[in-house]
């Protein structure tokens, strides 16, 4: 089934990675129409280049600040019939990925986890002990989805399958319980398709058509036949490898690779890329410090941010 619509998520802190995945993209699928998500939990950016030179457009969301990666609500939850393509930033695309995903037709597309760890489950997904007791008609049926790349038609989940479990007119999105839920939506995300997979309410398909780039299949690739014609039907996802020097991560010529390409027609584009590489630099080392080294002043950050803007509008 065609994919009528990609949608990226993104915030101030990793637009650099949002650059680079739409360049990748833009590549193998000039006319394809691609949204951006913009949370400014963490504040204000700029994506001017990326609207203007890459035919891209900022989804309206009223300028909110949902956090927690839940603005990949927002298009699915949308009014009309789309099929869309929902990324992460920190992807790109090392070939006509879309080829592969439009070969099947269920409500959703995902890259299963099979056997995830318990450490792995409580720490991103679920306290699986309470969520029985939450849900005792929930039969965990030993695998998990990982929601950075996923396809869905729209409508295939509605706002009121969420009702218990988080107000998402509530900015940012609260959750109603943090005792059984972790890794922001992931948890969350988890459960409702695996509820709705379980009584047959929705299709799912799952499909590895996104690599860790420490893998074999990412070790192989040759940056000479990322082509026209590139043999990688799939995609590349850096998920919790992004360092405060991108060329210490895994693949990083891949990255520059593209992120060279989206300079390229930028005017300034040289000295756009290298200010902007400082500026992501400094401040990336600073989050580091702060979510590997302080995660309790780090959580102190965030509640602090969130109760400030609470208290801004009233």
């Amino acid at each position: 089934m065609k994919i009528d619509h990609i949608y990226i998520g993104c915030y101030r802190h990793d637009v650099r990675f949002t650059r680079i995945l739409v360049a990748s993209i833009r590549y193998w699928y000039p006319d394809i129409p691609i949204s951006i998500i913009k949370d400014y939990l963490w504040g204000a950016f700029d994506t001017s280049d990326i609207e203007n030179e890459w035919n891209v457009s900022v989804l309206d969301i009223g300028g909110r600040s949902l956090g927690q990666g839940f603005n990949k609500l927002e298009p699915i939850f949308a009014e009309g019939e789309e099929r869309i393509l929902h990324l992460d930033s920190d992807i790109a695309m090392v070939g006509p990925a879309l080829d592969t995903l439009e070969k099947y037709d269920e409500d959703i597309i995902v890259q299963k986890i099979n056997s995830p760890s318990p450490r792995r489950l409580k720490k991103w997904y679920f306290d699986l002990e309470r969520l029985k007791e939450f849900d005792p008609n929930f039969k965990f049926p030993g695998y998990l989805f990982n929601f950075g790349q996923f396809v869905i038609n729209t409508g295939s989940l509605k706002k009121d399958d969420f009702g218990e479990l988080m107000d998402v007119n509530v900015i940012p999105t609260y959750l109603y319980h943090p005792d059984i839920f972790f890794g922001a939506e992931m948890g969350i995300f988890n459960y409702v398709v695996l509820k709705k997979l379980m009584t047959s309410q929705l299709s799912v398909k799952n499909i590895d058509f996104a690599i860790s780039p420490k893998s074999k299949t990412a070790a192989d690739i040759s940056i000479s036949k990322l082509a026209r014609n590139s043999p990688y039907k799939y995609l590349i996802h850096w998920e919790g490898l992004a360092s405060p020097r991108m060329k210490s991560m895994p693949r990083s010529d891949i990255l520059l690779y593209f992120e060279d390409r989206y300079y390229q027609n930028i005017e300034y584009g040289q000295l756009k890329k290298l200010s902007r590489a400082i500026v992501w630099s400094i401040f990336s080392t600073i989050r580091f410090i702060i979510t590997k080294e302080f995660p309790k002043l780090r959580l102190a950050v965030i509640k602090t941010a969130v109760f400030l803007k609470r208290r801004r509008r009233k």
